[in-house]
Order: structure tokens, then C-alpha cells, then sequence
């Protein structure tokens, strides 16, 4: 499943409403220019255009000009031309040294510029002007976050909900913040406590559906995704935000229509050809899903999932040395994240390495000990490598106190006591494991194999019939782990 990191623009966040337009107007024929220096649904180029001449027809400066200075600098802000950003900016704040939204704004510019103090200031600034508004605060609170100063940014993120507990956005900066602090629960929290004012808010709908997918809870993610698109018929979401959503709703084709959307309104941003071509990878379109996830990783060469992601592609295309390659390159970007490492290992595993899928998991392990999923992908490598049977068996164990009942893992136990030669042991943990999970082929095979060797050649014949009637090659499957009926 995906998860999504979204950075919120401050340019779009910054409320622009309430600049007065002119207090004796333009000159005639030049409010359709104003009209569309404010519209943001314009290309920066073309707002740059009508801002500088609604700029030129400002007949009271004071009033007029500073919304059309602080238009014109998002629409620089947005081109990353930040001299010229900042030089709008200070225009603005000359002429009104007490508005917040150019202090805001430039506080970007200079933060984009590296000029991390003077970004500081400005959303001090900011805030000192609008102390009953919440938007300053959280803008400071991103700076914050960026900067992994985490209790300022909880710290300013609390104050601006105080300040505008309807605003949905200030629990989403909270929640992501949580969520790089580690605390997936925390971020859930804040999202549906935010869902109890506000609770048809599509973006908030959508961001506690992806910390659900984070946190395996697939079905609670669907319910989710599936209620923001419907909250949001008046498609305001971004719309790679939409083809998220509609390709974990089984809404391919109108997925796929919004991330190239979303590639045609920012074709120099990686995420949206990760994403499609995460899309294109799931239905077996191999070819194009590389096409787009080599351009994502070519825009963006340290943005690990792209890579992860190409990865498999190799896998499953049989380039063996392609996906090595790639996982290496993924755990040196990231080498402190376990999921690198448990995927490489599933890599080695399914290669029949099993020595190194369970070295990587050991490593994974390393990093975040109590992991039910890691335990049990470590135990079935060991059960398949049979050279310490009582260690995967301690893995499996582990996990289950974790993680009870866990279908997977109860089937790992059948294996490994059936290879200790506990048949009893091991018809009971495949009858558990059946329980959870009535269709799954490798348990109902290996209980009929371990039945036949008990002697009940009847049971064990039906089982392994059942068996192959929902996985044709389950018998092959398991010739290669050294097992026969």
C-alpha cells in the first residue's frame, strides 16, 4: 500500500481573500488583468503577466497595490524565482508594514533560500500581526517540522487549532507531525477528532485513510478513501490525491486519468509517475510502470519508493541483478528504515536464498524489535532453511504474542513442526490456521499431507483436492521446499 507525504504549498494556504481590489479602481478595461493575477488556476507565467499590468493601472498604491505585490510574489514564489518573490514581498510590507500575509510569504521565499533566520523572523512577524489567526501559526509550525523541532511544531499546531478548531488543515499539520514522530495511533487520533466537527472533509478523509494503509488496516483505508471521494463532488482535491484514492478503490481507469493529470499541472514532480506507475505495475504492466518509476527516480533521486518500487518491477520481469541493484541502492538512501531491508529479504526469499532473507529480517529486526510482521517473515525463512528449526519456532511464537491469530504465521507453525515431525502438532496449527483463513491453499495442502502420513489418506486426499481446486501449482510449490504428498 502507498503512503502519502504531502507538503501543502504555503502559497495556497495563505488566505488571499480580503485584499481590498481599489478604492477609486483601475483604470477601465484592466479589472479582467486583477481578476486574473488573483486566479491561481493560471500558470505563474500568466499571472506574473496581469499582476504587472493590474499593478500599472493601481491608481491609489496603498490599497490597490499591496494585493497585487503580494499576488505578484506567489506567482514569482511558485516559478522559484525568489528574488524577485522577495522583492514584491518587501514592496508590500513598505507599503503595509503590518500584513501578515507578505510576511508569511516571503518567510518562504527566504526559507526556500536557505536564509533559515530571516525566515523565522518573518513568521514572527507574521504572527505578531495576526495573533488571533491561526494560519501564521501554522506555517510556523511546517518551518518547525521541517527543521525536526517537533515540540514547536506540536506546540504551534495545538495553538492554531485553538484558535480555529473548523479549520481541517491545522489537525492535518498535527497529525503529520505525529506521523514523522513515530506515532501512526497519534496521528489518527488527531485526524478523527478533527472528523467530529468537520466530518464530509475530504482531505482529512483522505490523509487518515493513507495512515491507515501504514498501519495494515486496509479495509478501514478503503472506507475512507472511498468517503473523501465522495465528500468531494465538487472535485477540490488535488487530483493525484483523487487517483490515489480511485486506485485503491478498484477505480483504475478514472485513476489513471488524474495522474496524468496530475503530471500535465507538474510534469517536473516525481510523485505522480511514482504513483501511476505503482498502478501500472499492479496490473502487470511491466514496461510502462518501469518508463514511469525510472522518471520518478530521474526527478528525484533520493525519493526511495520509486526505487523500492522498480525494484519489484525487476522481480517479477526476472532481471535479477536490476532488482538487487536497486534494493542496495534504496537501503543506502535509507538505511535506518526496516521496511527496506524486510523487502530485500522477500527479494532473497523468493529467489531461495533463504540464509539472506532471513540475515536481512535479522537486521530489520534490529531496528524495530517487536515487529509481529518481521518475526513471522523471519520464521518462515528459517522454516524453509530448516537449519534451526527451535529458533523460527521462537520467531513464530514471538509474533503470535503480538499478533494472535494471525492466519500466516499459524501456517509457518504447521510447517515447522511437520518438518520436526510433530504431525499432530502440525494438523492442529494448519486446523488454526484454516479457521482464520478457510481458503488458504498452503494450509489446507500441508494439513493433507500431514494427514496421509498419519494414515488418514481419506482426510489428507479431500484437503489436498481442495487445495489444488483454488491453487492448481500449490503441489509444485511445495516440491520445491522438498515436500511430496
Amino acid at each position: 500500500m502507498r503512503s502519502v507525504n504531502r507538503t501543502i504549498l504555503i502559497a495556497a494556504t495563505v488566505a488571499l481573500a480580503g485584499f481590498p481590489a481599489f478604492a477609486s479602481g483601475p483604470e477601465p478595461g484592466r479589472m479582467e488583468n486583477y481578476d486574473r493575477c488573483t486566479n491561481m488556476k493560471l500558470s505563474p507565467d500568466e499571472r506574473i503577466a496581469d499582476c504587472t499590468i493590474a499593478l500599472q493601472a493601481a491608481l491609489v498604491p496603498r490599497v490597490g497595490e499591496i494585493g497585487i505585490l503580494v499576488n505578484l510574489g506567489i506567482a514569482y514564489l511558485q516559478k522559484k524565482d525568489f528574488s524577485h518573490a522577495i522583492a514584491a514581498f518587501n514592496s508590500a510590507i513598505k507599503f503595509d508594514p503590518n500584513m501578515w500575509q507578505a510576511y508569511v510569504n516571503r518567510g518562504d521565499a527566504f526559507q526556500q533560500t536557505g536564509q533559515d533566520d530571516l525566515a523565522l523572523a518573518d513568521y514572527n512577524s507574521a504572527i505578531a500581526n495576526a495573533p488571533d489567526n491561526a494560519t501564521p501559526l501554522r506555517i510556523r509550525g511546517e518551518y518547525f517540522r521541517n527543521k525536526r523541532q517537533y515540540d514547536r511544531a506540536v506546540a504551534d499546531f495545538t495553538q492554531a487549532i485553538r484558535l480555529n478548531p473548523s479549520d481541517p488543515s491545522n489537525r492535518i499539520a498535527l497529525a503529520q507531525t505525529h506521523v514523522v514522530m513515530g506515532d501512526l495511533d497519534g496521528a489518527i487520533a488527531d485526524l478523527t477528532q478533527g472528523l467530529q466537527i468537520t466530518p464530509d472533509d475530504p482531505m482529512t478523509l483522505m490523509s487518515r485513510a493513507e495512515f491507515y494503509d501504514d498501519q495494515g488496516k486496509h479495509e478501514l483505508a478503503v472506507a475512507d478513501y472511498a468517503a473523501g471521494l465522495k465528500a468531494d463532488s465538487g472535485r477540490t482535491l488535488p487530483p493525484l490525491m483523487r487517483g490515489i484514492a480511485e486506485s485503491e478503490t478498484g477505480q483504475r481507469e478514472d485513476a489513471m486519468t488524474d495522474y496524468a493529470e496530475a503530471i500535465r499541472e507538474a510534469p517536473d514532480d516525481a510523485r505522480p509517475y511514482f504513483d501511476r506507475g505503482v498502478e501500472y505495475a499492479a496490473n502487470g504492466e511491466d514496461d510502462l510502470a518501469l518508463a514511469d518509476l525510472t522518471q520518478s527516480i530521474k526527478l528525484a533521486p533520493k525519493f526511495v519508493r520509486p526505487i523500492f518500487a522498480r525494484a519489484n518491477v525487476y522481480r517479477h520481469k526476472g532481471d535479477l541483478a536490476d532488482a538487487i541493484a536497486d534494493f542496495d541502492t534504496a537501503i543506502a538512501i535509507n538505511p535506518r528504515d526496516p521496511g527496506m531491508y524486510e523487502g530485500r529479504g522477500d527479494f532473497y526469499g523468493g529467489s531461495g536464498d533463504y540464509a539472506k532473507a532471513a540475515a536481512d529480517d535479522t537486521t530489520a529486526l534490529s531496528l524495530k524489535p517487536d515487529d509481529p510482521h518481521i518475526l513471522a517473515s523471519r520464521c518462515w525463512w528459517g522454516a524453509l532453511e530448516g537449519t534451526d528449526l527451535a529458533a523460527a519456532a521462537a520467531d513464530c511464537d514471538r509474533s503470535l504474542k503480538l499478533r494472535p491469530g494471525n492466519a500466516n504465521t499459524l501456517d509457518s507453525v504447521g510447517f515447522i513442526q511437520y518438518r520436526l515431525g510433530h504431525l499432530a502438532d502440525s494438523i492442529a496449527a494448519y486446523t488454526s490456521a484454516l479457521a482464520v483463513n478457510p481458503k488458504a491453499a498452503s494450509s489446507l495442502f500441508m494439513r493433507g499431507v500431514a494427514k496421509r502420513k498419519t494414515g488418514d489418506t481419506a482426510g489428507g486426499d479431500s484437503d489436498i483436492a481442495a487445495a489444488e481446486a483454488i491453487e492448481p501449482k500449490i503441489a509444485a510449490t511445495y516440491a520445491k521446499y522438498g515436500v511430496t504428498p
